[in-house]
Parts: C-alpha cells; sequence; structure tokens
C-alpha cells in the first residue's frame, strides 16, 4: 500500500513563460511606434510646409526623420527666418539646412 500526504511540488515557471510575459508587451509596444512614426511626420511636414508658406519660403521644401527636420532651399536664399520658424514650432526636435549658406 502507498501512501499519499497530499502534499504539493511547487515548481518555479518555465523561462520561456517569463520571457513571454516580458517580451510581447515590449514587441506591440515597437510595433505600435513605428505604426505611428510616419503620421507624426506627415503632420510634420504639412504644418511646416504652412509655417514656410507663412514666413515667404513657399519654395523651400522640408523633410522629416522622426522629430528631426532637413530644411532645402535654393542656393543664397535666406533661410535664417525659414529656419527659426521650423525651429519653434511644436514636435520639431532640430533643423538642419542644406542647399544654401548657413
Amino acid at each position: 500500500m502507498t501512501s499519499t500526504t497530499g502534499a504539493r511540488v511547487r515548481r518555479t515557471p518555465a523561462p520561456w513563460w517569463i520571457a513571454a510575459l516580458c517580451g510581447i508587451p515590449l514587441i506591440f509596444g515597437f510595433v505600435g511606434a513605428q505604426a505611428s512614426k510616419g503620421a507624426i511626420q506627415d503632420d510634420l511636414t504639412e504644418r511646416a510646409q504652412q509655417v514656410l508658406q507663412g514666413v515667404g519660403a513657399s519654395d523651400a521644401t522640408v523633410r522629416f526623420d522622426g522629430r528631426d527636420a532637413t530644411l532645402r532651399t535654393a542656393d543664397g536664399a535666406d533661410t535664417t527666418r525659414a529656419r527659426d520658424a521650423l525651429a519653434k514650432m511644436s514636435g520639431v526636435r532640430t533643423v538642419v539646412v542644406q542647399g544654401s549658406a548657413q
């Protein structure tokens, strides 16, 4: 006859379970951040074009990589007002001027 004491053996969770608990939210967060990056860049580009038209630099173009702006102007154009206006925009981190004397 075998005796049973009713004691349960407690085991630690498997390492893959812990990794899944931590990794899945990180993956979804990364994917969500990448998906919203394009929308943020599009919004900044649209607002920046309006700002450039407002300061009289409608011939200038702006491109965003995240929150970093790259301003392209014609050679010899005065870029100070355009650069300053873009730098003051909400959401813009840096402004780099290309195509003219800085």
